[in-house]
């Protein structure tokens, strides 16, 4: 009589490792092998598996909702997966992507929108609402990782969603990566109409357009190869812009070197502040390098601080800084540079204290007095 072998399927196993959450989906095969593709295994604290558009994001930071990107319909968008698998890149045999979704519970009768590889039998699209226009999925191996490049096109709007990842490897254990709140797909107009910021693909002369930002006057200041939308506000125009705007955000300066503390402070009108704050910094290569959530105070202020000795801030260069509030995706970004050349040196408005104000008081009137003196002594009328 030959052995029973019973096989257990759809058994959910919650990995928590390094004080994150990887959720999997695994099944058991005939052999035993249980252990599914990852984000996690052979990934440090500075590797990115998950990408969307120019922005990158570390496994801890999928914990939590990131900030949306926004892309145009007809504008090509590049979103990765890097995933390790233990038996080799190679064995990573079927991947899915799924957007204009919430949560990672999928019907798999054709009814979401999905891209689909499958290494036997290629690229495979899911359009039921007729949302992608165009996609094709590439597969590359770098050393002990596999990545897979999702080139998309979109067709129409949709709000912002999740993207959920789903890995098979060749013995069927299958992962599920959840990127909360990842991509809306909206046309300038609709973003004008609604009054609201996004950190998109747009391009960022569009951008500036449509929230109304003049980025060429003499109140911002743009960069012509980083960030033509971000706006610098200068400290005379801080109320004027917290006036303005829903959401605001600024630097005490503009250039630092690597030893130096950044300070940034914002304001959310009272009025919205039912929802938290997502700042996100990313460094001039487009990876994040931080990810904060604040509540404001009950006057809409909200505040933080950056070292910029953490490694995350070794390069030099423009590092953007995004800050979103809500669902309505009220956006606002500005930009700080860093530098490593001691002949430029951030710019400081010194202070004048207590003493040095007296010392300086006291200089002037013995001024005024020999002044006085001289001229009557040897001044006649």
């Amino acid at each position: 009589m030959k052995p029973i072998v019973l096989l257990l399927s759809a058994t959910v196993i919650v990995f928590l490792i390094a004080g994150m959450t990887d959720i999997a989906y695994a099944s058991v095969n005939a052999n035993g092998a249980r252990t599914s593709p990852s984000i996690v295994t052979t990934f440090g604290d500075a590797d990115y598996p998950v990408s969307i558009g120019d922005t990158s994001f570390t496994a801890k930071q999928l914990n939590s909702p990131v900030l949306t990107t926004t892309v145009t319909p007809g504008e090509p968008v590049k979103i990765k997966l890097l995933l390790y698998e233990d038996e080799g890149p190679q064995n990573v045999r079927h991947v899915e992507m799924y957007v204009n979704i919430h949560g990672t519970r999928t019907m798999n009768d054709s009814t979401e929108t999905s891209i689909i590889w499958d290494s036997n039998k290629g690229t495979h699209i899911i359009n039921p609402n007729g949302i992608i226009s165009d996609g094709t999925v590439e597969q590359t191996i770098q050393a002990n990782k596999v990545l897979f490049t999702f080139n998309v096109t979109f067709a129409k709007e949709f709000d912002a969603s999740d993207v959920v990842f789903s890995a098979w490897d060749s013995h069927r254990n299958n992962m599920v990566v959840l990127v909360q709140d990842a991509l809306e797909v909206s046309t300038a107009e609709s973003i004008k109409e609604r009054g609201e910021y996004s950190t998109s693909s747009i391009s960022d002369s569009q951008l500036s357009s449509s929230i109304g930002i003049d980025v060429d006057g003499t109140s911002s200041t743009k960069s012509e190869t980083t960030c033509t939308a971000c706006v610098q506000i200068h400290s005379y125009e801080i109320d004027l812009y917290k006036e303005m705007f829903p959401l605001t955000v600024w630097t005490d300066l503009q250039l630092y070197d690597h030893h130096s503390t950044i300070k940034i402070n914002g304001y959310l009108k009272p009025q919205n502040t039912i929802a938290p704050v997502l700042i996100v910094v990313t460094n001039p290569i487009g990876n994040v390098v931080t990810i904060q959530q604040l509540s404001s105070d009950v006057d809409g202020n909200f505040s933080f601080e950056l070292n910029t000795e953490s490694p995350l801030l070794k390069q030099d260069g423009d590092y953007i800084l995004k800050v979103q509030s809500g669902t309505e995706t009220r956006q606002f970004k500005t930009m700080f540079t860093l530098t490593s050349d001691p002949l430029i040196q951030p710019h400081i408005v010194p202070e004048f204290g207590s003493v040095t104000l007296l010392i300086l008081i006291g200089s002037i009137m013995s001024i005024l007095v020999i002044s006085k003196s001289f001229s009557n002594r040897f001044v006649k009328f």
